[in-house]
């Protein structure tokens, strides 16, 4: 399996046959050279309805199928989505995909923006052997999952989980590495860098903080 990483928590995840499925493509620090990636996997899937993690404008491009909530699917009802929802499963080319629970978090400026996530949804991943679980903008809750790599938002502010945080979560869930997203939106919610890898040493969780456009190998 390999991923490669694009703004915000958008990744594409590639198998050794060299299928695709794309998972988040927002608006945030968008370029049009990424619909070059975005273009030739097999479908597109969106955890929920913000424009950071589903941008209309480049979606519309791509002419391929969409996999989200029921929420997500009334905001855009431009667009063909296939309805998913927690603890659906599904087999698409090399990959099996188990949609998981996700709670997004809430601060009261979404009551009145319309920007409250009441449906949210995160996968776990199965591909060449290998499990990962991308967590959707989430805060921390109790769950029994497992998987081989975490791709994960610690930009807290009350919207997603905290280093602190997202580190027990990836060690409860014996993860080899955290790969850590969400980090692209400076203004609105800024990012001690030195503090997160302080905070996942302190942990004990083995991590990555990959650059946009970076691409890992993950085995």
């Amino acid at each position: 399996m390999k991923i490669k990483k694009f703004p915000q928590s958008c990744v594409l995840i590639t198998s050794n046959s060299g299928s695709g499925i794309l998972i988040d493509p927002g608006k945030l620090k968008y370029q049009e050279s990424f619909l070059e990636d975005w273009g030739k996997v097999e479908a597109v899937f969106v955890t929920h309805k913000h424009g950071d993690h589903f941008y209309t404008d480049a979606v519309s491009q791509l002419n391929l199928p969409l996999f989200s909530t029921s929420e997500v699917a009334n905001k855009y009802p431009q667009f063909d989505f296939t309805v998913i929802k927690e603890c659906d499963e599904l087999d698409l080319k090399d990959f099996h995909i188990e949609v998981v629970k996700a709670v997004h978090g809430f601060l009261p400026k979404m009551k009145y923006s319309g920007g409250e996530v009441y449906e949210n949804i995160g996968f776990i991943i199965s591909v060449d052997g290998v499990k990962l679980y991308v967590s959707s903008d989430t805060i921390c809750f109790h769950n029994d999952f497992h998987a081989d790599y975490m791709f994960a938002p610690v930009t807290g502010h009350g919207v997603t989980m905290s280093a602190y945080e997202a580190g027990l979560m990836a060690k409860d869930m014996g993860v080899k590495k955290l790969i850590v997203c969400h980090l692209d939106n400076e203004k609105e919610y800024p990012v001690d860098l030195n503090n997160v890898k302080k905070t996942l040493d302190e942990i004990g969780v083995e991590y990555i903080l990959p650059e946009i456009g970076q691409e890992i190998e993950l085995s």
